[in-house]
């Protein structure tokens, strides 16, 4: 994406941000990180780190996500970024990221006048020179994959399969309708008009009409 709407895309949640709303005002501290943090003036994505509290309503949550298999950060995924595309989030990942020595740039910490992080965002120049780096914890069965699939779940599945314990197989899937009364029924169940499902992302890091196939050995 050209870096003019990675900015906007930033802008907006700051914008959100500072409205407070249920789960954001959870939010602690945010950092940008990555191409754009670098300057890149067309960065694949805009990489934010997302560091935050709990309350009674988060733990509630999150406990009944689990149960049920679902996402617990939809909510704070989607309080962040609204409709659109482009912002991908770690939350909780800043020691990590320290120790794999990523330079993380402050955009905001509570407490601070959100016009604090907007100047910060200001500062935040274009480098012709910067570039894109090459994604780390790649596989050959990710290619296309490499924007929806966040950084997290990708170390995730690249250490399972290096350590021989899944293989992951690429599987183009096409628009159909379901045959088997089972599937069809599942699916209803698990997207709903309420469901994190944009047109473009049906789960949190997976794509509709994409492609991954991956067993457990």
């Amino acid at each position: 994406m050209k870096r003019e709407r990675a900015t906007r895309l930033l802008a907006d949640m700051i914008t959100r941000l500072e409205g407070g709303a249920w789960p954001l005002g959870l939010v602690e501290k945010v950092y940008v990180f990555g191409s754009y943090a670098r300057g890149a003036l067309e960065p694949n994505d805009v990489d934010v780190v997302i560091e935050h509290g709990t309350d009674e309503r988060w733990l509630g949550e999150s406990l009944d996500a689990s149960i049920n298999g679902r996402d617990s950060y939809v909510a704070m995924r989607q309080a962040l970024r609204g409709r659109t595309r482009g912002l991908s989030f770690q939350f909780r990942g800043r020691s990590g990221l320290l120790d794999e020595k990523f330079e993380l740039f402050l955009l905001w910490r509570r407490g601070e006048p959100f016009s604090l992080a907007r100047e910060r965002l200001a500062s935040l120049k274009a480098d012709a020179e910067a570039g894109t780096a090459p994604r780390d914890h790649m596989l050959a069965a990710f290619e296309e994959l490499e924007t929806p699939v966040p950084r997290p779940a990708r170390i995730e599945l690249y250490g399972r399969h290096a350590k021989g314990k899944i293989s992951i197989t690429p599987l183009r899937l096409i628009d159909a309708e379901l045959e088997d009364p089972e599937a069809a029924l599942h699916v209803r169940q698990r997207w709903t008009e309420a469901s994190p499902c944009d047109g473009q992302r049906c789960v949190p890091w997976f794509p509709c009409n994409s492609e991954a196939w991956i067993s457990q050995k």
